[in-house]
């Protein structure tokens, strides 16, 4: 009677435990190829360019970053694009931002299959016993029986043992989460060189593709982000408290306008300049395809503003990507 009980508490833990790969929340913020046919091409052109994988999803995100990411079984890439970066960068430095960003992601020894199964599951052995401190407290609460309750004694009696047998099994599985979370750092402090490596890769990718100068601009600037952050959450309650200044138009039509205007008037972030270091073959992207791609991603930076406004989104210095497993 014991050994199957002990089998499925081990196949039960074995289920837990099992790497799920990575699954990409859709919506109006995805973009697929046949949406995007402009803006698809761009971003072949800079995987060829590169020597990496293309990607397969573009969605927009509210952090100031570009990130790309892997999803589902098959591994497909996605691309967090960060629309404040995007409305704020210059056309060179959008190029050298998603160019970094996809040789990045290409070279991180964090994205391969195995190691990503591998901080999937630590992380997950992790959580066993990582129970909040105010959980007990709760319990004790929610169990607590009332003087007035007809079984009190014996409501008492079963709580308690409740209690006491939870708290046992949180500290039997105390030592296996530590060792989980001690193995998971482990790992990352060994992968630590070949993250570096990859940001080299990178840097020197996007300075070779584009331009030394613009790669040099789109460099993470975490003044810069904080600022638009600030300014987007306070046009944010200004346009739910006022609405728009002009007839006729929404809030979220007049939201991406606004911040481009504030960063250009406050003179903020990267100038557009044209780099006498770039080579020959140095990808450049012209008004026309920027205006293109502009009308493109319209639907969908008007859902994320939208999104915004209505308060779910907050603005953020990094993406934090939106995957789930």
């Amino acid at each position: 009677m014991v050994q199957p009980a002990v089998g499925l508490v081990l196949l039960a833990l074995g289920g837990y435990l099992w790497p799920r790969p990575a699954r990409l929340a859709r919506g109006p913020l995805t973009l697929e190829r046949k949406q995007a046919a402009e803006l698809f091409e761009l971003l072949d052109r800079l995987a060829d360019a590169a020597g990496v994988r293309r990607v397969d999803v573009v969605q927009l995100d509210v952090g100031f970053s570009v990130r790309v990411a892997t999803f589902g079984v098959r591994r497909r890439r996605v691309l967090f694009l960060g629309y404040p970066l995007w409305t704020v960068y210059g056309r060179q430095q959008r190029l050298a931002a998603v160019a970094h960003a996809l040789v990045r992601q290409a070279h991180d020894i964090r994205d391969d299959a195995v190691i990503d199964a591998a901080l999937d599951t630590l992380r997950r052995a992790s959580t066993l016993a990582s129970r909040p401190p105010a959980s007990d407290d709760a319990a004790d609460q929610l169990l607590r029986p009332s003087a007035l309750s007809r079984y009190g004694d014996e409501m008492t009696t079963a709580a308690s043992q409740f209690i006491s047998r939870t708290r046992l099994v949180d500290w039997t599985l105390w030592v296996p989460g530590l060792a989980a979370r001690g193995t998971r750092r482990l790992l990352l402090r060994a992968a630590r060189s070949a993250v570096r490596d990859a940001e080299r890769r990178a840097d020197v990718a996007a300075s070779r593709i584009v331009s030394p100068a613009a790669a040099a601009a789109a460099a993470p600037d975490r003044d810069l982000a904080r600022q638009v952050a600030a300014e987007m959450h306070r046009l944010a309650v200004t346009l739910r408290t006022f609405g728009p200044a002009r007839d006729g138009d929404s809030a979220a039509e007049r939201y991406w306008e606004t911040v481009r205007r504030y960063t250009e008037t406050e003179q903020l972030g990267p100038k557009e300049t044209v780099d006498s270091g770039a080579g020959t073959e140095a990808m450049s992207l012209d008004q026309g395809t920027a205006d293109a791609i502009q009308g493109e991603l319209r639907q969908a930076s008007l859902a994320l503003a939208e999104t915004i406004l209505q308060g779910d989104y907050t603005a953020t210095v990094s993406s934090g990507g939106n995957l789930r497993t």
